[in-house]
Order: structure tokens, then sequence, then C-alpha cells
């Protein structure tokens, strides 16, 4: 059998879990990852015979994929930025959405001629607070998370991509930051309601860390426990910024300009959805 032929017994073995947008995408990333191949090479190599070990890896993520599990986990990394990242099922899946807060708050402090300090709250994978680190040489990063096992992933990220942030297990609810006086900070923390679960698809309910995902009974705890803690911690003028839920634009909103913070802005994300919210931070 060729890699073109496995490829469409993959995909119409694939069909009946994934739709047809999701099921190639899906393929070319497992494709590409058994036969270690580029984009190009995909194409030039489409008849190359495959072999009786490839042929197995390739059934054993097919089973696994038809379990619903996600196949960053099963590949054991994830595209984010232009950057690689470990991923496992303590630390949810970065999304593309996400890296259009990073592009935010990098076009933010485009113009520093100094030291930025930022703070990533919630950080899991560590893609936010990576991918910024890699993004301006003036950016000091810290970035915590209630999850120890979160923060070594992320720790190990750090690492493998040459960033220099610094990590701390804190939980937000009872912990200090991890300093005063911050520039910018970054969170995008869990904001699913219980209730939306159920028009979720099962490789993400089944799969990803609900403490990642899920929100208490109090849907907007999060975004109230992290503003109170940023009017003590960012510096006059700084900046707030949250991934939110398309559906609390306005609530998230409201709680930024009850706080004092000025300039509010609630933007939307390439598909058109209200996906991110920031606001500055003036003293009085």
């Amino acid at each position: 059998m060729t890699i073109a032929e496995q490829l469409q017994f993959f995909n119409h073995a694939l069909s009946s879990v994934y739709d047809d947008r999701d099921t190639p995408a899906i393929a070319r990333l497992v494709f590409e990852k058994v036969f270690e191949l580029s984009p190009l090479q995909f194409s030039l190599e489409r008849y190359r015979v495959v072999t009786k070990a490839q042929e197995e890896v390739i059934n054993h993520i097919l089973l696994r994929l038809q379990q619903f599990e996600p196949v960053q986990y099963i590949l054991g990394e994830a595209d984010f930025c232009g950057l690689k990242f470990s991923v496992n099922p303590q630390v949810l899946i970065p999304r593309p959405e996400t890296e259009e807060l990073v592009h935010w708050v990098k076009d933010t402090f485009a113009n520093a001629t100094g030291p930025v300090t930022l703070l990533d709250i919630g950080t899991g994978s560590g893609c936010i607070a990576i991918a910024l680190s890699k993004a301006n040489p003036l950016f000091e990063v810290d970035a915590m998370d209630v999850s120890p096992e979160a923060v070594q992933t992320a720790t190990q990220n750090n690492s493998q991509n040459q960033a220099r942030v610094q990590f701390y297990v804190r939980d937000i609810f009872t912990d200090p930051l991890p300093r005063n006086n911050y520039h910018g900070i970054v969170s995008n923390p869990p904001y699913i309601s219980h209730e939306e679960m159920k028009t979720m698809h099962n490789n993400v309910v089944l799969h990803e860390p609900a403490l990642a995902l899920f929100t208490p009974p109090d849907n907007l705890i999060f975004y109230r426990t992290i503003i109170e803690k940023a009017t003590y911690n960012l510096q006059d003028h700084g900046w707030l910024f949250f991934e939110i839920n398309e559906t609390r634009g306005p609530e998230v909103k409201q709680l930024l300009q009850q706080a004092g913070f000025a300039a509010v802005e609630v933007k939307k994300d390439i598909s058109g959805k209200d996906r991110m919210a920031r606001g500055q931070f003036i003293k009085k």
C-alpha cells in the first residue's frame, strides 16, 4: 500500500468521528509526523510504499482517534505562534484564537523602549507566556498555574523553545502574584459553563483537563478575582488582557469599567466572535 492509499483509507475511517473540515487536517498532522515529511516532501512522495511498521503505527493512532483522543495528545505536540509545544492531558491544547490574544498583547507594547514586565495567569502549557517571551527581547515574562503538572510541562516547553519565562505554582484565589508593578497581565482563564458542555465535541470533554475548561457556578469568578488582583499588581497605566467566552463580552467589559479601568475594549476573533478584552488601569 502506498502513502496515498493509506491516507485515503485513514480519511474514510476517520470521517465517522470528525467532519469533512477537520479530517484532512488531522490526517495531515499524523502522516507528516509518522513519515517525517515536510508538506512539500509529502506531496512528492505520496506513492512511496508504506512499511509494515508504519502501517501499524498509523492504525494504532487511528484507533485512538476513533476513541475521541485529540491528535495533539497522541502526537505529543501542538503548534502555536510558529513554535512547537509539548502537550499532554494535564494542559489545554493551544488554540488558534489564543494566538490573536498574544498578538494583541505584543502590539500593545510594540513601542516600548525599556523592559516590559508581563504575567500570564493560568499558563497551562506555557504557550502564551513563551510566545510573548520569544516575540520581544524586552519582555520579562512570569507565568503561574495552580497545577504543578501544568507548570512542569510549561517549564519543559520553555526550555525546548529557549525562552526566558519564570514559572510559579500559584492559586489565583489564595496566593499572591509573583511580583508587583507589572506593565501587563494576561489570562485565558476557564470560561465554559457546565451547561455548554453538551454542545462540545467529545475529544474536548473526554480528554482535555476540566480544571482548565469549566467555570464554577459563578461563571465570572476568575475575571472578578484577576481584575481585583490586577488593581494592586499593575503599574499605573498598565494593561489587563483576557481571553473570554464569546457570550460574556458585555459582562467582562462592565467588570473592568467598574474596577476603574479605562480604554476598555472587547475584540472579535477571526471568526467574528467576541474573544478578547482589555483595559488600562489608571491609579486614582
